[in-house]
C-alpha cells in the first residue's frame, strides 16, 4: 500500500495530441516568453497566441509537435515535458523566418543530424523532484542520425536563468553527462 504522505510517482510517456495545451504553457515557460513573442510575429496582431501555439503543438509534423514530446505526469496531471528531435542534415535557410528566431536557427544549423532539445520545462509547483533529470536521461537512449546518443553528441545549451536554489540547468547536464 502506498504511503499517503509520500508524493505520487512520476510517470514518463509519449505525449498525445491532447497534451498540446500543456505543451504550449511549458514551452513558454522554457523560453521565458520567446515562443509567444515569436508566434505574435507569425500570427498577426489580433491573433489568440495560445490558440496559435495549440494548433502548432497539435500538428503531426514540425519541430513543435506532440509527436516530438515526452511528458512527465504526476497523479494523472502533466508536470513537465521534453520536446526533442533530430535536426535535418542540411541547414535550414533563415530568409523566411521572423528576425527574433534567426539566431536560434543559425545555431541549429551548426549541428546537422544531431539530437536537438527544443524545450525542457517543469511546472514550478513540480520542481525539485528530479523530473527534468528523468526527462533528459531519456536522450541517452536515443541515437542521432549517426547512431550516437547524447553521451557522444555535441550539446548546445541556451540557459539564462538559474533555478530558485541558484543552480542553472548546466550543472544538472554536467552531472547527467558524467555518468
Amino acid at each position: 500500500m502506498p504511503d499517503p504522505l509520500s508524493p505520487p510517482p512520476v510517470t514518463l510517456r509519449p505525449a498525445a495530441r491532447g497534451d498540446a495545451g500543456d505543451m504550449v504553457r511549458l514551452i513558454d515557460i522554457a523560453g521565458d516568453g520567446l515562443p509567444m513573442a515569436t508566434w505574435a510575429g507569425m500570427a498577426g496582431p489580433d491573433a489568440d497566441l495560445f490558440a496559435y501555439g495549440l494548433a502548432r503543438a497539435e500538428r503531426d509534423q514540425g519541430g513543435f509537435s506532440w509527436r516530438n514530446t515526452v511528458v512527465a505526469s504526476v497523479g494523472g496531471r502533466v508536470a513537465g515535458c521534453l520536446i526533442s528531435y533530430v535536426l535535418p542534415d542540411s541547414p535550414r535557410p533563415t530568409d523566411d523566418l521572423p528576425a527574433l528566431v534567426v539566431p536560434l536557427q543559425q545555431l541549429e544549423n551548426l549541428c546537422p543530424g544531431r539530437i536537438y532539445i527544443n524545450a525542457l520545462a517543469v511546472y514550478p509547483d513540480q520542481r525539485g523532484r528530479g523530473i527534468g533529470r528523468m526527462l533528459l536521461s531519456l536522450l541517452s537512449h536515443l541515437p542521432d542520425q549517426r547512431g550516437r546518443g547524447i553521451g557522444r553528441m555535441l550539446l548546445s545549451l541556451l540557459s539564462h536563468l538559474p533555478d530558485q536554489r541558484g543552480r542553472g540547468i548546466g550543472r544538472m547536464l554536467l552531472s547527467l553527462l558524467s555518468h
